[in-house]
């Protein structure tokens, strides 16, 4: 009876189309893209390794070799990402690997020692805040450095609990708040346009400014007070649009502004704009969706937690932005 019910015994066609040599071509798995992309992201970057070592030995023409590796690891990864064809996964996969790609430019440069001037100056912060256990302990480097202490504060407690050095410490603190942008960015302007190709996009332009490769990879407080503030807008972008859980979700945004505002002063002051801004919006739309969450208390609440710190902890910070405004004017 087996071979009676058989399509071929009785010359009947089958009810699947025959595989073909075409047909069992299909598309590679997001895993596979990742590993593809991740081997040539690995090329690029010993590409950049050797145009440093051959840089220091004084050789010539070595822009060609950092320039190739740099195009490795960030043209086939631009090429995936526009094909639109990938899971949300593999989107953020693919900007993830970018982002580390684009740090490790950064930290291939001085792979053991902090050697930038703004890296020695929160070197020393920290060290103070290690050596003295206080706070705002005067920095004649940066004096404004101990008075917004939270990049000083989150590597200072991974050298006392780990046993790691400050350059350890702040390469991990960095790496980590790089994860954190990137994902919090995507997860932000996927919710405010609905798109995750709008989303990928959007991130991929923030990794296009000129401070994100090197400037804003160092050890700085700017590198650690852009995670939190993209966590913060994601958190109330969420805010906005659910039906339930918002206390909870304005405690996590409050907490993050409230990170913001001791990390870094002009990342404070811009977020704050850009929420002042984004609440007028919110209003002029609200007659359209009057159960959406007011955003304004949130936008008043990062003002006023950001002119307290300055006015009654970080004082010095005012000379010190008002400067080169005052210089820019003249």
């Amino acid at each position: 009876m087996l071979l009676d019910s058989s399509p071929i015994m009785h010359g009947s066609q089958p009810k699947h189309a025959p595989v073909t040599a075409v047909s069992a071509l299909s598309p590679l798995p997001d895993w596979a893209w990742l590993l593809v992309l991740s081997v040539l992201s690995a090329t690029g970057l010993l590409l950049v390794s050797v145009a440093y070592h051959a840089s220091r030995a004084g050789a010539d023409g070595v822009s060609i070799t950092f320039w190739a590796g740099l195009l490795l690891f960030l043209v086939p990864s631009l090429g995936r990402l526009s094909m639109d064809r990938g899971s949300r996964t593999e989107q953020l996969g693919i900007l993830l690997l970018l982002g580390f790609s684009f740090y490790a430019l950064k930290v291939l440069y001085s792979p053991a020692v902090f050697t930038w001037g703004d890296e020695l100056q929160h070197w020393r912060t920290t060290n103070d805040l290690l050596t003295s256990g206080r706070l705002f302990t005067p920095n004649p480097i940066l004096p404004v450095s101990p008075f917004y202490p939270g990049l000083e504060l989150i590597t200072a407690a991974l050298v006392s609990v780990g046993g790691l050095s400050i350059f350890q410490a702040g390469l991990l603190v960095i790496g980590v708040a790089r994860v954190v942008l990137i994902i919090a960015l995507y997860l932000f302007v996927e919710q405010m346009s609905g798109s995750r190709r709008v989303a990928a996009l959007g991130v991929l332009i923030y990794m296009a400014n000129a401070h994100f490769a090197f400037f804003d990879a160092q050890f700085g407080y700017e590198s650690l007070a852009l995670a939190f503030a993209a966590f913060a807008l994601c958190i109330i972008a969420n805010r906005q649009s659910a039906v339930d859980h918002t206390r909870a979700l304005t405690v996590v945004a409050v907490l993050s502004l409230a990170a913001v505002s001791v990390t870094h002063h002009v990342t404070s002051f811009a977020l704050v704009l850009f929420l002042l801004i984004w609440s007028g919006m919110t209003l002029l739309k609200k007659y359209r969706r009057p159960e959406q969450p007011n955003l304004a208390p949130v936008a008043l609440l990062a003002l006023g937690g950001s002119l307290a710190w300055l006015l009654f902890v970080a004082t010095p910070a005012i000379s010190y932005l008002a400067s080169p405004v005052r210089d820019g004017m003249q």
